[in-house]
C-alpha cells in the first residue's frame, strides 16, 4: 500500500533512466485518513488491520463467514458496499471456484475512481486483463500484486512494467523471522495432532472427528 500510494516504482525507474521528479508528476497520497477495505478478515486480514490502524486508516471488512469483527474494523454486510466505499481494497481470500476472478471488470467498475487494489492472497482472485484495462483507463490509481495466475507468470506480463503497479514474485512472507514462525507453527501443530489435539489452523475442521486415531 505504501509503495503504490507513494509511486515508488515510477520514482525508481525514473532514477534508473537518469530522470528527476518535476512538478506534481510523482506526488502520491497519505494513507492516514483513507478507508481500507478488507476482503476477508481472517488471521492475516486482522493483522493488516492492526498495522493500518497505526497508520491512521479507517478500516472496514467484508467476510460472510464471521459474526464478529475485531476493533477497530467496521463490518460491511454487502460486497458491493465494500467496493464503492474503499480507497484501498486488500484481498485476503482463499482460491476457490467461488472466488475465481472475483475482481473482474464488474468489480473494478464499482471501485472508487483512484482507488488502489492490493492482492497478496491468491492470483486467481483477480482478472489480470481486466485490471490492466482499468489501470490504462486511469480507473485505478495503482495496484500492488504479489501473487499471479498462473505462477510463475509469463515474463512478458504487461503488469510487470506498468508504471502504477508494484509487482513482486510471491515474496510477501519471505523474511527470516517469517519463515521461522511458519516452520515452528508447522512443528507445533504436528505435535498437537500426535497428542490427539485439534490444531488451531486446520483448514477443514469437519474432518477432525473422523480422523485416523493413533494406535498406542
Amino acid at each position: 500500500m505504501l509503495a503504490v500510494a507513494r509511486k515508488l516504482t515510477t520514482g525508481t525507474r525514473w532514477l534508473e533512466e537518469g530522470r528527476w521528479a518535476a512538478g506534481q508528476t510523482l506526488t502520491g497520497f497519505d494513507l492516514a485518513g483513507k478507508t481500507l477495505g478488507l476482503a476477508g478478515c481472517g488471521r492475516i486480514g486482522r493483522r493488516v488491520a492492526e498495522i493500518a490502524a497505526v497508520l491512521g486508516m479507517r478500516i472496514q471488512a467484508f467476510d460472510p463467514h464471521l459474526d464478529t469483527f475485531p476493533t477497530p474494523v467496521k463490518r460491511v454486510a454487502v460486497w458491493d458496499d465494500l467496493l464503492t466505499s474503499s480507497d484501498i481494497l486488500s484481498l485476503h481470500l482463499p482460491a476457490s471456484p467461488e472466488t475465481r476472478q472475483l475482481i473482474g471488470t464488474a468489480a473494478l467498475a464499482r471501485m472508487r475512481p483512484g482507488a488502489i487494489l492490493i492482492n497478496t492472497a491468491r492470483g486467481s482472485l483477480v482478472d489480470e486483463q481486466a485490471l490492466l484495462t482499468a489501470l490504462n483507463n486511469n480507473r485505478l490509481a495503482g495496484a500492488g500484486l504479489d501473487v499471479w495466475d498462473p505462477e510463475p507468470p509469463s515474463p512478458n506480463n504487461p503488469l510487470f512494467s506498468h508504471p502504477r503497479v508494484v509487482a513482486t514474485p510471491h515474496m510477501a512472507a519471505m523474511t527470516v523471522e517469517g519463515r521461522r514462525r511458519s516452520h515452528l507453527s508447522a512443528v507445533r501443530q504436528v505435535c498437537q495432532v500426535l497428542r490427539g489435539e485439534q490444531p488451531p489452523h486446520l483448514l477443514n475442521p469437519s474432518v477432525w472427528p473422523n480422523r485416523r486415531k493413533r494406535i498406542t
